[in-house]
């Protein structure tokens, strides 16, 4: 796991003299406005925006699967999608998936119309869909779990979201990297100016959010086994936190 800072927007919206000095200063050192806060101290301050960064690998995946019949009753179409529900459900303890790991309630039938010129549309069949939910905690198992998915005739692996057991703590990392950087920064810019950090006046605590990308080493990876069938490769997440500090300045020294 690789926790970084990065430093993204700071700015000194200083009253160290005057309202035109402020100005002149973010504009001479090219800050970025911050988000606005909900009230600023009268005296000299300083305004920071701080970031961290989390990177992880994923520990398991959290896979969206569809299973849909058409037969000449509801009925008959709702018992093939069960059957292969059933087969499905059967085989999950050998991934070692238990019944707390997986959302198979949602099911949904419909008419099969055939629409004709004429007008008079005939129907046909009837369509049954199931919508199942299985989360996958060992992802050395992915690539045999859709496999099996598909041999009990599962019909489509509509969507993979590989997520980390620890996303909670992984975001609190992310924050408290942010409240460092926040500091890091403060400080550096007081006593560029002249000045010394004083007690924080007001914290806004902004977006903490998460991403996923492949990392440099597994698209190497990709392109030197491009013709290799049947690979999954990790992503990486990155989770982001972004917090808005006013801390008090003194001047004079």
């Amino acid at each position: 796991m690789l926790l970084r800072s990065t430093h993204v927007s700071t700015l000194l919206p200083t009253k160290l003299r005057t309202a035109t000095a402020a100005l002149l200063l973010a504009a001479a050192f090219g800050f970025a406005a911050a988000p606005a806060l909900a009230s600023i101290p009268n005296g000299p301050h300083i305004t920071i925006t701080g970031s961290g960064e989390i990177q992880a690998k994923p520990d398991s995946a959290v896979l969206s699967l569809q299973v849909r019949a058409e037969k000449d009753t509801s009925l008959a179409a709702k018992a093939v999608v069960d059957a292969r529900v059933n087969k499905l459900l059967a085989g999950l303890e050998r991934f070692g998936v238990s019944e707390s790991d997986i959302s198979a309630s949602s099911l949904s039938t419909e008419q099969n119309i055939q629409y004709n010129r004429d007008g008079e549309n005939k129907v046909i069949g009837y369509r049954a869909r199931r919508t199942l939910t299985v989360t996958l905690n060992d992802l050395s198992q992915l690539n045999d779990f859709m496999d099996f998915a598909l041999s009990v005739e599962i019909n489509e692996i509509n969507n993979i979201r590989l997520t980390a057991s620890n996303a909670d703590e992984l975001n609190a990392q992310a924050l408290a990297a942010a409240v460092e950087n926040a500091k890091q920064q403060a400080g550096h810019l007081a006593k560029s100016f002249n000045a010394e950090l004083g007690s924080v006046y007001s914290i806004n605590a902004g977006q903490v959010s998460s991403r996923f990308a492949y990392g440099a080493h597994e698209m190497r990876m990709v392109q030197a086994d491009v013709a290799a069938p049947g690979r999954y490769l990790e992503e990486t997440i990155t989770f982001n936190a972004n917090i808005n500090v006013v801390f008090n300045l003194v001047t004079g020294i």
